[in-house]
């Protein structure tokens, strides 16, 4: 009876073992599958603007070549008629599966090369908002982006102008907005939105940014809301002007006038015509290729060489050889590309959409480097 007992007693313990040694075999499975969701979060993020991976089926855009311009010259529609092909690039998932080792029979000793160290914790991989401005540029292609010098910060940072007009009144309806002069010399705005609302200057915004910085800009929309990740290191004059113009609410009720479908949604004129602009221009920072213009870029539009403004385009697929590197990269969409395509949708041949959508406000986040 007591050896009857001592072996059901044994054949128990072996159980045991088998069943916590087959435990952390699917933790260990858990947190590779976990590694490798994160690794694809970052190298997935530039090419459908981190909603999905897509490439763009060049033989069906062959002489698609245009430039983007302040007055409505933004890289141009194919001319064909046919919207570019794309199609949905699926990272590979290279997982080694572990090894499952036999459960050991009763009877049998368990052998002591089963016993593993405990499974690590689970990491969640970062979502692509969450990314800094470094992680999004080094999610571009290899050697795309080229890091432009920033100028020395200005004395004028901190003249805060005192409101002398409500910050609220926003054209509900995206039509013309009413031209607000800025003061002479206006310094930098308070990015958290107590500056007051204009809409045209006299002069280039003075240079107050940090390029170790993360800044992102949430863009409310009449249909919802996008946002953008700003790359300060690649264009350190494009993000300064935008976090420039949209602290002093110039965006706020600026239609995207001009939408190509399957191509870019292009907007920042506070006019609504595409001619219209902030009262200066600033110089180019040019990516080394077009390879930068991927689905999600936000790029710069303008009229010629070192001709920005603030009138800014979205592309909505992979422009990459369909259009020159005239155009500063400054951005990229990090969260609601969904919107980006849905304004896509009202778009036409000739850039007129048929419902027009426009920006209500735009809210900064700032991310310090550590």
């Amino acid at each position: 009876m007591t050896k009857t007992r001592s072996r059901k007693a044994a054949r128990q313990r072996q159980l045991e073992r088998a069943r916590a040694e087959t435990r952390r075999a699917e933790q260990r499975r858990r947190h590779r599958r976990a590694a490798t969701a994160a690794a694809i979060a970052v190298t997935g993020l530039i090419g459908i603007a981190v909603v999905a991976s897509q490439t763009l089926d060049t033989g069906s855009r062959t002489g698609a070549a245009a430039s983007a311009t302040a007055n409505t010259t933004t890289p141009t529609a194919p001319p064909s008629t046919a919207t570019p092909t794309t199609a949905t690039a699926t990272p590979s998932r290279a997982v080694a599966k572990p090894s499952r080792r036999p459960i050991p029979k009763p009877g049998r000793a368990a052998s002591s090369s089963t016993t593993t160290p405990p499974a690590r914790p689970r990491t969640r991989p970062k979502s692509p908002v969450d990314l800094t401005s470094a992680q999004v540029e080094a999610a571009f292609p290899k050697g795309v982006l080229a890091n432009h010098p920033a100028p020395a910060h200005s004395s004028n940072c901190n003249n805060h102008p005192h409101p002398t007009t409500p910050t609220t009144t926003l054209p509900a309806t995206g039509t013309r907005v009413s031209i607000i002069p800025a003061p002479p010399h206006a310094g930098f705005p308070n990015l958290n939105g107590s500056s007051p609302r204009y809409s045209h200057f006299s002069a280039p915004p003075p240079f107050c940014i940090n390029t170790n910085t993360t800044y992102r800009a949430t863009i409310h929309t009449d249909i919802g809301a996008f946002t953008i990740t700003l790359l300060p290191k690649a264009a350190p004059l494009a993000v300064n002007n935008f976090l420039y113009l949209a602290g002093y609410h110039y965006y706020n009720g600026t239609i995207f006038q001009r939408v190509i479908p399957g191509y870019l949604d292009q907007g920042g004129d506070p006019l609504g015509t595409g001619y219209g602009g902030p009262g200066y221009t600033f110089r180019s920072e040019l990516p080394h290729n077009s390879g930068a213009y991927l689905a999600g870029t936000v790029g710069m539009a303008n009229s010629g060489p070192n001709t920005n403004g603030s009138q800014f385009f979205i592309a909505t697929t992979n422009l990459k050889g369909h259009i020159p590197n005239r155009y500063t990269t400054f951005a990229a969409v990090t969260k609601g590309m969904t919107i980006v395509n849905t304004i896509n949708r009202d778009a036409t041949r000739n850039g007129k959409p048929t419902k027009t959508h426009h920006i209500t406000t735009i809210t900064i986040s700032i991310t310090h480097a550590r």
